[in-house]
C-alpha cells in the first residue's frame, strides 16, 4: 500500500528532484472503460466493444482504455501520495507534453509516479510542477507520460481585531 506524505505548504519547495509514489494498483476493468465511455461520448468500439475488438483490434485483438480516461486517472493517484496542508483551495493549473507510449489493454492494472520539477511561489500560494507518469503492470513502456501543474492556494493567516493598547491615554 502506498503511502501519502502529509506536508506543510511551507515545505513544498523540500520535495524539488524527489519521487513521489508509486500510487497503489489500480484496476482497469471493462465496466470502467464503458462507464468512461458513457460519460464522455466516446464510444468508439476499439474502447468499449470487446467482440468487435477481438477480430480487429491492432492491440492484441483486446479492448484499450481511453488515453483521456488514463489522464483522468492522475488527480486521483496523485492525492493519494500528496496531502498539502493549509491550503484552501488546490486547482489543476496544466498538463502538457502528454503522450501516450503504451496502450492499456483491457484488463490491466496501472498505478503513478510522480517527479516534483519545481516549485514556484506565487502572491497567494504556490505552483507544483510534476513529471507523471503512469506505468502498466508487466510492461516496459508507460501508458501515459505529461507534465503537470497543481496550484495550491495557502490559507493566510486569521486576521485579528486590533486590540487597544495598555499604554497611558494621550494627555
Amino acid at each position: 500500500m502506498s503511502q501519502c506524505l502529509y506536508l506543510p505548504a511551507s515545505e513544498l519547495p523540500q520535495l524539488i528532484g524527489k519521487t513521489l509514489g508509486p500510487s497503489d494498483w489500480k484496476d482497469v476493468t471493462q465496466e470502467v472503460i464503458d462507464q468512461f465511455g458513457q460519460a464522455t461520448g466516446d464510444q468508439q468500439w476499439i474502447h468499449v466493444d470487446p467482440v468487435r475488438a477481438a477480430k480487429e483490434s491492432p492491440f492484441r485483438r483486446k479492448t484499450v482504455a481511453h488515453g483521456y480516461f488514463t489522464l483522468a486517472l492522475i488527480p486521483g493517484f496523485f492525492f493519494s501520495l500528496l496531502e498539502v496542508e493549509g491550503c484552501r483551495l488546490i486547482v489543476n493549473l496544466d498538463a502538457s507534453d502528454v503522450r501516450w507510449p503504451a496502450p492499456v489493454r483491457i484488463p490491466s492494472r496501472v498505478r503513478l509516479h510522480a517527479f516534483v520539477q519545481d516549485v514556484t511561489a506565487f502572491e497567494s500560494g504556490m505552483d507544483l510542477h510534476l513529471q507523471m507518469t503512469i506505468e502498466i503492470e508487466g510492461q516496459a513502456r508507460p501508458a501515459l507520460e505529461a507534465k503537470t501543474t497543481y496550484r495550491y492556494y495557502v490559507r493566510s493567516a486569521p486576521q485579528t481585531e486590533a486590540t487597544p493598547s495598555a499604554s497611558t491615554p494621550d494627555q
